[in-house]
């Protein structure tokens, strides 16, 4: 008999270590996220604003947080065309999540560099820079290089709930001709 009391006593202790494991995956866990494309619909003489709107009520110009239904927020994955008109508006933030070597050959005019590798669970080089009310398009040198979309994560994760990827990158912009900057280096990296 006490043999059984003590093996029920310790099944409901390693019961109770599971449980408490979980509750606490739970918590640490990083808010979710959903990477989307936006759409781009053909113009018709309409201003930019409608040529790239999403069929579910979401746009690559639209500002503020974007959630689904289940409230994981949605980090719009925007193109080479959409990244540009966010630039030429004036309406983003831009971030590259370029290495030091790839953001001194050449970026984006007026982005700040920040590295995957210099984030903390509550910082990183270059974040002061940031407004978190505006929205912050990331992009690192092109389609195979997922640092952009890591990089989104972690400001999601840091209260950043505009954010968007631009899937196509530095590579893309840079062969469509737009603005290109080179050399500059943040004194923070």
């Amino acid at each position: 008999m006490p043999n059984r009391l003590i093996l029920q006593v310790l099944i409901i202790f390693a019961l109770g270590l599971v449980a408490a494991s979980v509750s606490r995956s739970k918590l640490d866990a990083p808010p979710a996220v959903v990477f989307r494309r936006a759409a781009i619909r053909p113009r018709v003489s309409a201003p930019p604003e409608s040529a790239l709107s999403e069929p579910s009520g979401t746009s690559a110009t639209q500002t503020g947080p974007t959630r689904d239904e289940e409230g994981r927020t949605i980090v719009l994955q925007v193109t080479t065309e959409q990244a540009q008109a966010l630039y030429d508006g004036g309406e983003a933030q831009f971030v590259a999540a370029q290495t030091g070597e790839q953001y001194q050959e050449g970026h984006i005019p007026g982005a700040v560099h920040l590295v995957l590798s210099g984030f903390s669970w509550v910082s990183a080089p270059g974040l002061d820079s940031l407004i978190p009310e505006l929205p912050v398009v990331v992009y690192c040198s092109g389609v195979y290089c997922d640092s952009s979309e890591r990089v989104a994560r972690r400001l999601v994760m840091l209260g950043f709930e505009d954010v968007r990827v631009f899937e196509e990158g530095f590579a893309a912009w840079k062969t469509a001709g737009y603005p290109v900057e080179a050399g500059k280096e943040d004194k923070d990296d």
